[in-house]
């Protein structure tokens, strides 16, 4: 029994030694990646020591992008024994985030998502769930809930020539607030609020991202089946294709459903789809405009028959033109990875 007893201690202490080694192992990758990526950094990278996870933590990270930075004071990031190749991503409920230069107060209610990488891929990430609840910037509400769930799938044969790797999204976006964001430097246009975005999407990437990698991949393209867009009075519905030209611009058709064809007109000249002085035409040539039906020559969704009372509105961009009925009414717009 006590040769039993000491294999067992002794099995115990090789266990714990090569879950530390492996720990320390996973902290020295991620310092040594943090210091050539230049969206990340971090005061310092520390192991958990956890018994039950292996994993490491954050302290005061700051990521970076073209557009935000966001300064968290801490944040861990663990894997699971039993599921190596998953990740769980812990955030605190306050930070900071930079917009035009200006830092405010960001405060998320239970914030915290999980990642699940292909070692067959280029460690490229294979799954990602992102949730948060209430959040505020700057002391005012911004949003309700966030969640957003991305998986890589395969490359079809309708994937723009440009793409890399594909990912379908499940969005879920509540009670934005545009004019918190417009207050803090980011102005989306004058869209009434509240915003909310729901439904699916399958982004194109030019090619895959992987903590191997030290270029961001660029958005190409991308195609929705059915998006439903609230802002303030306005219910709208939203499939297409998009993609990127040659010279940059947007080529492909969005058709935009609603009830309210008015407020969807004004909706589509705030987004850029249509120019702003055509408004006053479309309007004198909307009962034209029911009628037009989507070019089906173009790659995309299939797209469904207006309900009863809805106007569909077709809006076609191709050889650097936005084309609404066959006709040309301005230039199409530059396409914003």
């Amino acid at each position: 029994m006590r040769k039993v007893l000491a294999g067992m201690i002794v099995l115990a202490a090789i266990v714990v030694a090569g879950w530390l080694w492996a720990e320390t192992r996973l902290v020295e990758q991620a310092r040594t990646w943090i210091a050539t990526e230049p969206a990340i950094d971090a005061a310092a990278v520390q192991p958990l020591r956890d018994p039950r996870r292996l994993g490491l933590r954050l302290q005061d990270p700051v990521f970076r992008d073209p557009v935000a930075q966001l300064s968290l004071p801490w944040a861990r990031l663990s894997l699971a024994p039993l599921s190596p190749t998953t990740a769980r991503l812990d955030l605190p409920e306050q930070g900071r985030l930079t917009l035009a230069g200006r830092e405010h107060d960001l405060t998320m209610r239970n914030p915290g998502g999980s990642l699940r990488l292909s070692p067959l891929n280029r460690m490229a990430p294979d799954r990602l769930n992102l949730s948060m609840g209430e959040v505020s910037l700057a002391g005012q509400a911004l949003a309700r809930q966030v969640q957003v769930e991305a998986r890589l799938s395969s490359l079809r044969g309708d994937a723009p020539d440009a793409a890399g790797a594909a990912y379908d999204l499940d969005l879920w976006l509540d009670g934005l607030r545009a004019g918190t964001l417009a207050d803090a430097g980011l102005d989306l246009g004058p869209l009434p609020d509240p915003v909310s975005v729901q439904g699916q999407l399958r982004l194109w990437l030019d090619a895959a991202p992987s903590l191997r990698g030290q270029t961001p991949p660029q958005v190409v393209g991308w195609q929705a089946q059915e998006l439903i867009l609230n802002a303030g009075p306005l219910a709208l519905r939203v499939a297409g294709r998009i993609t990127r030209d040659r010279n940059g611009l947007v080529q492909g058709q969005v058709v935009l459903y609603s009830r309210d064809a008015d407020q969807m007109l004004q909706m589509a000249a705030q987004l850029g789809l249509i120019p702003p002085q055509a408004q006053l035409l479309l309007r004198a040539g909307l009962a034209q405009l029911s009628q037009v039906v989507p070019d089906t020559d173009l790659p995309g969704p299939v797209y469904a028959e207006p309900a009863e009372g809805e106007m569909r509105l077709p809006i076609v961009m191709r050889d650097g033109q936005l084309i609404l009925a066959g006709v040309p009414v301005g230039r199409a717009p530059q396409f914003a990875p």
